[in-house]
């Protein structure tokens, strides 16, 4: 952990119902610190075909900037997202 930040894992029972959707977005910690704050989802292809993915389709207007761990996921494989939420410019 950087300095400066505090961590937030978040409680899996909090959100269950996510691991079953075709594509599972399961907020997985909350990262704080003075100069941004953002939060790490887990993904999993919970489907038959393979899911491409891009940043933009997880923007939000709460989104000041979102990462991908892997650009494709084949069925049942699992990656990172990577949202920052605020911050200073």
């Amino acid at each position: 952990m950087m300095g400066g930040f505090s961590l937030h894992p978040v409680d899996p029972k909090t959100v269950a119902s996510a691991f079953k959707d075709p594509l599972a977005v399961i907020p997985d910690t909350v990262f704080v610190g003075e100069h941004f704050s953002g939060i790490r989802y887990r993904l999993r292809n919970n489907t038959a075909t393979e899911k491409v993915l891009t940043p933009a389709q997880f923007y939000s207007l709460s989104a000041r900037s979102a990462a991908l761990s892997d650009d494709h996921l084949s069925p049942g494989e699992s990656g990172w997202l990577y949202i920052i939420t605020g911050g200073t410019y």
